[in-house]
Protein backbone atom coordinates (compact mmCIF):
# COMPACT_ATOMS: atom_id res chain seq x y z
CA UNK A 1 0.00 0.00 0.00
CA UNK A 2 1.32 3.13 -1.12
CA UNK A 3 2.15 5.92 1.74
CA UNK A 4 -0.51 8.70 1.59
CA UNK A 5 0.84 12.23 0.58
CA UNK A 6 -0.45 15.54 1.28
CA UNK A 7 -0.12 18.85 -0.70
CA UNK A 8 0.64 21.80 0.64
CA UNK A 9 -2.45 23.31 0.68
CA UNK A 10 -3.29 20.21 3.72
CA UNK A 11 -0.28 20.63 5.04
CA UNK A 12 -1.30 24.59 5.35
CA UNK A 13 -4.58 23.30 6.53
CA UNK A 14 -3.14 20.88 9.01
CA UNK A 15 -0.88 22.81 10.54
CA UNK A 16 -2.54 26.07 10.47
CA UNK A 17 0.04 27.96 8.53
CA UNK A 18 -1.00 31.03 7.05
CA UNK A 19 -0.17 30.85 2.74
CA UNK A 20 2.61 33.52 2.94
CA UNK A 21 4.40 31.65 5.63
CA UNK A 22 4.73 28.42 3.48
CA UNK A 23 5.64 30.31 0.50
CA UNK A 24 8.95 31.61 2.48
CA UNK A 25 9.79 28.52 3.83
CA UNK A 26 10.09 27.18 0.49
CA UNK A 27 12.54 29.77 -0.28
CA UNK A 28 14.25 29.62 2.57
CA UNK A 29 14.47 25.95 3.70
CA UNK A 30 16.69 23.76 1.60
CA UNK A 31 14.61 20.60 1.70
CA UNK A 32 11.92 22.77 0.26
CA UNK A 33 13.22 24.90 -1.95
CA UNK A 34 14.87 22.20 -3.99
CA UNK A 35 11.87 20.37 -4.54
CA UNK A 36 9.47 21.12 -7.61
CA UNK A 37 6.59 23.42 -6.30
CA UNK A 38 3.99 20.74 -6.27
CA UNK A 39 5.12 17.77 -4.77
CA UNK A 40 3.80 15.79 -2.17
CA UNK A 41 4.77 16.13 1.17
CA UNK A 42 4.74 13.16 3.45
CA UNK A 43 3.98 11.99 6.89
CA UNK A 44 7.23 12.80 7.84
CA UNK A 45 7.59 16.58 6.34
CA UNK A 46 4.44 17.13 7.99
CA UNK A 47 6.42 16.37 11.60
CA UNK A 48 9.41 18.43 10.60
CA UNK A 49 7.28 21.45 9.47
CA UNK A 50 5.25 21.14 12.83
CA UNK A 51 8.86 20.88 14.66
CA UNK A 52 9.88 23.86 12.79
CA UNK A 53 6.86 26.18 13.31
CA UNK A 54 7.45 25.71 17.17
CA UNK A 55 10.17 26.73 17.28
CA UNK A 56 9.75 29.77 14.81
CA UNK A 57 6.09 30.36 17.15
CA UNK A 58 6.91 29.21 20.13
CA UNK A 59 10.68 30.55 20.85
CA UNK A 60 10.68 32.94 18.34
CA UNK A 61 13.95 32.14 16.45
CA UNK A 62 13.93 33.36 12.88
CA UNK A 63 12.90 30.62 10.26
CA UNK A 64 16.70 31.48 8.54
CA UNK A 65 18.24 30.45 11.52
CA UNK A 66 17.34 26.68 10.68
CA UNK A 67 18.97 26.68 7.42
CA UNK A 68 21.89 24.53 8.52
CA UNK A 69 20.10 22.03 10.50
CA UNK A 70 16.99 22.14 7.84
CA UNK A 71 18.15 18.66 6.10
CA UNK A 72 18.90 16.88 9.07
CA UNK A 73 15.31 17.95 10.87
CA UNK A 74 13.65 16.61 7.21
CA UNK A 75 16.05 13.64 7.12
CA UNK A 76 15.78 12.50 10.98
CA UNK A 77 11.57 12.97 11.23
CA UNK A 78 11.16 10.83 7.47
CA UNK A 79 13.25 8.21 8.76
CA UNK A 80 11.21 6.83 10.94
CA UNK A 81 7.13 6.51 11.35
CA UNK A 82 4.97 8.09 13.43
CA UNK A 83 4.53 5.78 16.38
CA UNK A 84 8.70 5.73 16.46
CA UNK A 85 9.19 9.34 16.19
CA UNK A 86 6.67 9.67 19.24
CA UNK A 87 9.26 7.87 21.40
CA UNK A 88 11.76 10.46 20.47
CA UNK A 89 13.16 14.20 21.17
CA UNK A 90 14.27 16.16 18.35
CA UNK A 91 17.62 17.69 18.77
CA UNK A 92 18.66 20.98 17.23
CA UNK A 93 22.15 22.51 17.76
CA UNK A 94 23.59 25.07 15.21
CA UNK A 95 25.48 22.99 13.26
CA UNK A 96 23.11 19.78 13.34
CA UNK A 97 19.63 17.63 14.13
CA UNK A 98 19.39 14.65 15.66
CA UNK A 99 16.72 12.31 16.86
CA UNK A 100 17.16 10.99 20.47
CA UNK A 101 14.86 8.57 22.74
CA UNK A 102 12.70 10.12 25.12
CA UNK A 103 14.79 7.83 27.59
CA UNK A 104 17.81 8.88 26.57
CA UNK A 105 20.03 11.28 28.61
CA UNK A 106 20.78 14.30 26.09
CA UNK A 107 24.29 14.60 25.87
CA UNK A 108 24.90 18.14 25.80
CA UNK A 109 28.02 19.80 24.41
CA UNK A 110 28.97 24.23 24.66
CA UNK A 111 26.54 26.28 22.90
CA UNK A 112 22.70 26.28 22.80
CA UNK A 113 20.78 23.22 21.91
CA UNK A 114 16.94 23.45 21.32
CA UNK A 115 14.38 19.91 22.33
CA UNK A 116 11.03 19.21 21.22
CA UNK A 117 9.42 16.44 22.05
CA UNK A 118 7.77 14.88 19.55
CA UNK A 119 4.75 13.21 21.04
CA UNK A 120 2.79 16.34 21.72
CA UNK A 121 3.38 17.59 18.09
CA UNK A 122 2.65 14.17 16.54
CA UNK A 123 -0.64 14.39 18.73
CA UNK A 124 -1.78 16.97 17.29
CA UNK A 125 -0.91 16.37 14.08
CA UNK A 126 -3.42 13.20 14.26
CA UNK A 127 -5.80 15.03 15.65
CA UNK A 128 -5.86 17.79 12.86
CA UNK A 129 -5.77 15.00 9.97
CA UNK A 130 -8.77 13.10 11.65
CA UNK A 131 -10.72 16.29 11.90
CA UNK A 132 -10.68 16.16 15.68
CA UNK A 133 -11.66 19.88 16.98
CA UNK A 134 -10.59 20.89 20.20
CA UNK A 135 -14.36 21.15 22.64
CA UNK A 136 -16.03 24.61 22.33
CA UNK A 137 -17.30 25.92 25.11
CA UNK A 138 -20.62 26.16 25.84
CA UNK A 139 -22.00 29.84 26.07
CA UNK A 140 -24.15 30.57 29.18
CA UNK A 141 -26.88 32.61 28.82
CA UNK A 142 -29.28 33.51 31.48
CA UNK A 143 -32.61 32.26 31.78
CA UNK A 144 -35.40 34.69 30.49
CA UNK A 145 -38.93 34.48 30.45
CA UNK A 146 -41.01 34.14 27.17
CA UNK A 147 -43.98 35.97 26.97
CA UNK A 148 -47.03 35.76 24.09
CA UNK A 149 -46.85 32.22 22.97
CA UNK A 150 -49.76 29.13 23.61
CA UNK A 151 -49.15 26.40 25.60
Amino acid sequence: MAAVRFTQVQAREILDLPEETVRHWRKVLPPLAKRPRRTPLSHGDLVALAAIHQVVQGIAIRVSALVAVAEDIFASCNSRSWPALAACYLEIAASHSALKSVGSTPMLKAGAVILIPLAPLIDELGQGLLGVEKDQSELRFPPTLQHGGKR
